[in-house]
């Protein structure tokens, strides 16, 4: 049987999702457990044994202490950080909708103005979304192709890229 490109995509996502879901099961328990010992005891670390075989470590990550201003006290701050020149001015929250796209050019929605400094873009990059991919669906679409695990599909080599 000629292994397809498709074939590959179909098994590939459908074996993604049920490891998907195994990993976050396993992930979230861990996280759990690692996450109480370190609160309890200050244990930051475990090896992940399999077979009494050392295969890895889970570890608690901290973030390094960052200076931060103090909830209530923005004034005093914002006042402290401008006298010694650590003060941005950045654009107002929401200053987009100030703006109109006509055919591309940022007009100004109050004076009509244009201004060439700003342009209208997509927000975000393309990419592509994949939806169905149902284990069930696959595997019969295997099935009925003659494939018994679609899994076995990613484990062959060569096949044409259809």
């Amino acid at each position: 049987m000629e292994i397809t490109h498709d074939m590959k995509l179909a098994a590939a996502r459908a074996t993604k999702r049920e490891i998907d879901e195994i990993w976050k099961d396993a992930d979230g328990a861990e996280r759990d457990a690692l996450l109480a010992a370190y609160a309890e005891t200050g244990a930051d670390r475990r090896t992940v044994r399999v077979g009494g075989v050392e295969v890895g470590k889970a570890s608690v990550v901290t973030g390094d202490p960052v200076a931060r201003i103090v909830p209530g006290r923005e004034a005093e701050a914002l006042a402290f950080l401008e006298a010694h020149g650590l003060v941005e001015t950045v654009p107002a929250k929401g200053w987009q909708n100030a703006f109109a796209n006509v055919a591309g050019a940022a007009v100004h929605a109050e004076t009509g103005e244009v201004c060439d400094a700003i342009e209208y873009g997509p927000a975000r990059a393309a990419y592509v979304r994949y939806t169905g991919f149902k284990r069930e669906t696959v595997r019969e679409a295997f099935q009925a192709a003659g494939v018994l695990n679609p899994a076995e599909v990613l484990l062959l080599e060569g096949g044409a890229d259809e």
